[in-house]
């Protein structure tokens, strides 16, 4: 019999078709004083999805900044990159993250919640 490979969300290659640099803040000494400069921590493929108007009255409602929803595939070692992690550069447009999550609990994908901000 032959096996039939099933395909998942996160195997479509055009689906994360953004390829773009996680920053993190960094503080450096200078003299006496620090200076936070920004670094990447890391590059990934996302996509980027802005919210629907119901989703942004939920999210106002419960008084949250949030825009837009980026999903990338699943690393083992997101949770230790995005402790750091402030904002992400798609296209000269800055997404602040406010909050990730692993999907499901399945392993596959992260959505993470964002405000652009101009």
């Amino acid at each position: 019999m032959k096996s039939v490979r099933r395909r998942d969300k996160t195997s479509n290659p055009g689906r994360y078709r953004h390829y773009a640099p996680v920053k993190a803040i960094t503080k450096t000494k200078v003299g006496l004083s620090y200076t936070e400069v920004p670094t990447t921590a890391l590059n990934a493929y996302f996509s980027v999805n802005s919210l629907s108007g119901r989703e942004k009255l939920i999210a106002e409602q419960l008084r949250q900044k949030i825009s837009h929803v980026l999903r990338t595939p699943y690393r083992s070692t997101w949770q230790a990159d995005f402790d750091n992690a402030r904002y992400i550069v798609i296209q000269l447009r800055n997404f602040y993250i406010r909050s990730a999550f692993n999907v499901d609990e399945m392993n596959r994908e992260i959505e993470i919640y964002c405000e652009e901000k101009v």
